[in-house]
């Protein structure tokens, strides 16, 4: 919430110096002000209301017994994959859940499966991992094989998975492993294919959001229309909107982590500037991308990823030019890279610190 609230006061001040010939007077101000103010509580209270509802434990069951839950989501680990399901306890009241899956049959999302075991609900008071999945109104947890649940319908699968799986295989076909899995993880966002051990050295050497699909995959897929086609004498409309497209069927293939999110809603607000005939102006972009996914999913604003993505790009927006001036005397691209690794770091550390413990000088380095 204090991200939230520092963010919206740059963005404010940063839209008013922008925009102060028409908030001229002492009342026009005062009136933005306000309305980012008002605003801000607005969205407050929402995420508030949002999630106690999701959190409470009213009307909720001890424990689910011989039930037949429909498979939303399912999120493939190395050895294991968590199903997320939702169940109907009485006519439209429904519960959601998450079964850890060791067992060999293939369950996809939209798939109807008899689970044979007793869920029971998560305590909150046991890990800081159940207290988001109750933010995300997962309310019960349990393991199962195939010995204990019966897959009633198999669902069918999704042109999104579809792409997915062909554009994976493509990959682990032409690179062999690590490789194949580290280009999986930095493409797509999906670490499952990653040995456990890499990812604790990416931890060690302050490098774990290298990972992460985020901006600079964005950048990558959406300059390379506008390399092509701009050259090639298509219009600079023309071409930013193929870009946008060719950036909306990238995410659709990802696995949509939040960073990469949060980069391509920056890019389609400040392609929509464009469009609009208005001043681009980064701080709304990230302002706006941060509210729309609160909006949609509120229980983001507690998860890590989204506090070191979000504040990460707010450091480089806020302290970039300031590093870039004190390192005038360095050669050009070193000066850059170093004053975008600085501003990003100052933002993260104290994140990193907070959710990790951990505080690794080596990280400016190897960044």
């Amino acid at each position: 919430m204090v991200l939230l609230l520092l963010i919206t006061a740059a963005t404010s001040f940063i839209t008013c110096r922008s925009h102060s010939l028409y908030l001229d007077t002492l009342k026009r101000r005062t009136a933005a002000i306000f309305v980012s103010i008002l605003f801000v509580t607005a969205l407050s209270f929402f995420i508030n209301f949002r999630i106690g509802t999701l959190i409470s434990h009213d009307n909720l069951p001890v424990k689910l017994s011989g039930f037949i839950a429909r498979i939303e989501h399912v999120e493939k680990k190395r050895y294991n994959s968590d199903l997320y399901f939702t169940y109907e306890v009485r006519p439209g009241f429904q519960v959601k859940g998450i079964l850890t899956y060791s067992g060999t049959s293939e369950i996809r999302p939209g798939s109807i499966i008899a689970v044979h075991k007793p869920v029971s609900r998560t305590d909150v008071n046991e890990n800081g991992y159940l207290l988001r999945l109750k933010r995300q109104g997962v309310n019960f947890r349990g393991t199962v094989d195939d010995t204990e649940i019966s897959i009633m319908d198999r669902g069918r699968e999704t042109f999104r998975r579809s792409l997915q799986e062909s554009a994976i295989k493509k990959i682990t076909d032409v690179f062999p492993r690590p490789v194949s899995a580290l280009l999986v993880a930095i493409y797509f966002g999906d670490t499952s294919y990653l040995e456990k051990k890499i990812i604790t050295h990416f931890i060690d050497a302050g490098t774990l959001h290298l990972l992460a699909a985020s901006g600079m995959n964005i950048a990558l897929v959406a300059s390379i229309p506008l390399l092509l086609l701009v050259p090639a004498g298509i219009g600079k409309r023309k071409s930013v909107f193929i870009s946008a497209a060719v950036t909306a069927f990238y995410l659709l293939i990802t696995d949509m982590p939040v960073s990469l999110v949060r980069a391509a809603a920056m890019y389609m607000f400040m392609t929509a500037a464009i469009f609009l005939s208005r001043e681009k102006n980064p701080f709304n972009s990230l302002y706006l991308a941060g509210s729309l996914i609160i909006l949609l999913q509120p229980w983001e604003l507690f998860n890590p990823g989204f506090q070191l993505s979000f504040g990460a790009t707010a450091g480089i927006l806020f302290f970039y030019k300031k590093y870039r001036e004190s390192m005038k005397n360095f050669p050009s691209m070193i000066g850059r890279s170093l004053a975008v690794t600085f501003a990003a770091q100052l933002a993260a550390y104290p994140l990193i610190y907070l959710h990790l413990e951990q505080f690794n000088p080596a990280g400016f380095i190897t960044n």
